[in-house]
């Protein structure tokens, strides 16, 4: 069985010509670019440079005695990953049937930062300026929703706040 995996890697900010009166266009360089993806019945994204690595669904193998939100370990291209379940923190429900399940592997430094989750399904890569994401109350995970250039929310998630979840030392395992 061959899985088919895609690395996200950064893009340069896409070039805009504005003249100097039009001061309503955010520039270039104030852009950022996210992946958006859905858990239950909510829109989510990262910024798309957090993102390594997006697969179908591998093989989790449990650890005994991990926390409820640990779900286990999976092989990503011969990289280890620890598998968190954000549906639960997220408070979202089960997927849809016509759901098209991936996992997302968020990169980062030091140890231990080697972190994935499953998501329902995978949208696209959009740029949005970081400030039109406005702070909003409930999930830790949750650092702001941006619903101006869609009719349909999507809530922005620290990809720190998930690295922490995965930080077993914090958590006791016995």
């Amino acid at each position: 069985m061959t899985l088919e995996t895609v690395s996200i890697s950064p893009e340069r900010p896409e070039e805009t010509s504005h003249s100097a009166s039009d001061m309503t266009e955010p520039s270039a360089h104030s852009l950022s670019r996210f992946l958006s993806f859905n858990i239950g019945g909510g829109r989510y994204c990262v910024p798309s440079d957090a993102v390594v690595e997006v697969s179908h669904p591998l093989h989790i193998a449990r650890l005994p005695r991990s926390p409820a939100n640990v779900l286990g370990v999976a092989s990503f291209s011969g990289e280890i990953a620890l598998v968190v379940d954000l549906r639960s923190l997220l408070k979202e429900s089960r997927p849809a049937s016509e759901s098209k399940p991936k996992i997302l592997r968020l990169g980062g430094v030091g140890e231990g930062s080697n972190i994935a989750f499953p998501v329902d399904s995978v949208g696209e890569v959009f740029s949005a300026d970081l400030e039109s994401f406005l702070p909003s109350g409930g999930s830790p995970l949750v650092a702001g929703t941006e619903s101006g250039s869609s009719p349909h929310p999507v809530s922005l998630l620290d990809p720190d706040a998930i690295r922490a979840i995965a930080d077993l030392r914090s958590h006791s395992l016995s």
